[in-house]
């Protein structure tokens, strides 16, 4: 999954898998090698080490207390270590998909700014993802609610692979150019 990616792609030693859901952690493969703490992120946070990465990947849009949690990760943070997170983007996006998957909110990149710097971290980049999808997002403000899954809808193989080329087109554009739009944000910020 994205936990051997993310340790093989930063060469990391040791990692701690964190939910406070017994179900989603019984759920990990492999439990061997990865620690796991089952903890609310929204309460005081003891990680049993200082990381020097921590990944929050499509989780503070579900929380009440986002500041809070920007906060216990950045005081769990090592001096200098890295934060990505990712995070729904554009507030006239909100529809009643987030409502069905529990989103709480969607992000400005300006807001997101300004909570992650208020919780003593230096933005390394922001920039939005999935830009192709902006076009097709609206459709979800006309769909009935209770039409709504909080499964992505399934795709052909083809289609998943259109999906996949058009992520890889994005993110070399976006190495030369500012996307200004996107169905999510992705941020990378370190601890001062």
């Amino acid at each position: 999954g994205l936990e051997r990616e993310v340790a093989r792609a930063f060469s990391i030693r040791k990692t701690l898998l964190v939910d406070s859901s017994e179900c989603a952690l019984a759920k990990i493969k492999n439990r061997q090698e990865f620690e796991i703490l089952q903890a609310d992120i929204e309460k005081v946070l003891k990680i049993p080490w200082r990381p020097s990465l921590v990944t929050c990947m499509d989780v503070l849009e579900h929380l009440e207390n986002d500041d809070r949690v920007l906060n216990n990760l950045s005081e769990q943070l090592a001096p200098g270590g890295l934060l990505v997170l990712s995070v729904p983007s554009h507030r006239f996006l909100y529809s009643g998909w987030d409502r069905v998957l529990g989103h709480k909110r969607r992000y400005s990149q300006k807001d997101l700014k300004r909570k992650v710097t208020g919780a003593g971290l230096a933005i390394e980049r922001i920039c939005h993802v999935w830009s192709f999808m902006v076009l097709l997002a609206p459709y979800r403000w006309f769909t009935p609610s209770k039409q709504l899954k909080a499964e992505f809808p399934r795709v052909s193989r083809i289609t998943n692979q259109l999906l996949i080329e058009l992520g890889r087109i994005e993110r070399k554009l976006s190495e030369w150019i500012t996307i200004p739009v996107g169905t999510s944000l992705i941020l990378s910020a370190k601890k001062r």
